[in-house]
């Protein structure tokens, strides 16, 4: 994904889980959002953490910036 003019790479432990469309763009976007906000603050890399209300499920995970 791209943040801030970097490029950006994040994983999430899916635990077994089956991914359909619709969580994996959920996913997707709770980690561009926490990357340029984190990015904002000077961070090169962190922590994911999304919770989804219709799984009732709690997914983690990590982003960082990708070296040139």
């Amino acid at each position: 994904i791209g943040a801030c003019g970097h490029r950006v790479s994040f994983w999430y432990d899916l635990e077994r889980c089956k991914i359909d469309p619709e969580l994996q763009a959920d996913l997707t976007l709770a980690a561009e959002d926490r990357a340029r906000h984190c990015i904002g603050e000077d961070y090169t890399s962190g922590e994911l953490n999304y919770y989804d209300d219709k799984r009732q499920r709690e997914f983690h995970g990590w982003w960082h910036i990708e070296k040139p």
